[in-house]
């Protein structure tokens, strides 16, 4: 027999859902669960690789060359003398150093062995910092929309900095959509997003029920939902009987 979550996804028509989540009633509609899931996973990562290379090239790579600038500056070199020894134009090297352009593999590869660097030690920088530019850039759209929508009520001044993890986590699951909570699974592991949700959400009972049943299906694949959510809820009364 269908439970009341599975018959609402079947029956509910397109004129009554919304790929938001419905949290004044607390019901929450998927129309065309297949088709919106596919939607949600194909399109997510088109607009995240959208958003992605059209971050400035300068805002990618400033980081990797500062530290290419620091490394010439503490040798007593100038940019030319390091163009004449490693025998590239000094205008590569220049723009790498002003964020103008992304390090090539061949000019790190010299740079690093000019400077006696391991190598693609210089590469790995510049992913690390791409990367967390774009983490970055993913948690300060979040915080974002959530104040757009008042969620941070509480707070005298929000930024992306001042927010907890654990805290943004469980904001976007309850108060945005779809889209929303995708970027989660590029900001943080599933293993921690999953213990923040059991954590914070899954002992609140009934109150998040129906959302939590969805996210215990769709983000993390438990079987039965229901169950699940009702066992952890035992546990943590128990814990908090155990030490009161």
């Amino acid at each position: 027999m269908l439970t009341n979550y599975y018959i609402c996804i079947i029956l509910t028509t397109p004129q009554q859902c919304s790929s938001k989540l419905d949290t004044a009633h607390g019901l929450y509609y998927i129309c065309n669960m297949k088709r919106a899931l596919s939607a949600f996973s194909y399109e997510g990562m088109i607009k995240a690789s959208s958003r992605h290379h059209n971050v400035k090239i300068k805002n990618r790579v400033k980081q990797v060359g500062q530290h290419i600038e620091s490394l010439i500056n503490n040798g007593g070199y100038s940019q030319s003398d390091i163009a004449r020894e490693i025998g590239v134009p000094r205008q590569s090297i220049s723009y790498v150093i002003a964020g103008r352009r992304e390090l090539s593999i061949p000019l790190a590869l010299k740079l690093e062995s000019f400077f006696n660097l391991r190598g693609g030690e210089l590469l790995k920088k510049q992913a690390e910092d791409s990367i967390r530019n774009y983490k970055r850039k993913l948690k300060n759209e979040l915080v974002r929309r959530l104040l757009e929508i008042n969620a941070f009520w509480s707070y005298a001044s929000v930024s992306a900095e001042n927010v907890p993890d654990e805290e943004l986590i469980e904001k976007v699951f309850i108060q945005l959509d779809l889209a929303d909570i995708a970027k989660l699974f590029e900001l943080y592991q599933r293993d921690y997003i999953r213990k923040v949700w059991k954590d914070k959400m899954v002992i609140r009972g009934d109150y998040l029920f129906n959302l939590n049943v969805m996210i215990a299906l769709y983000y993390f694949n438990i079987k039965h939902p229901e169950k699940y959510l009702k066992r952890v809820e035992r546990e943590h009364f128990k814990k908090l009987l155990n030490h009161a």
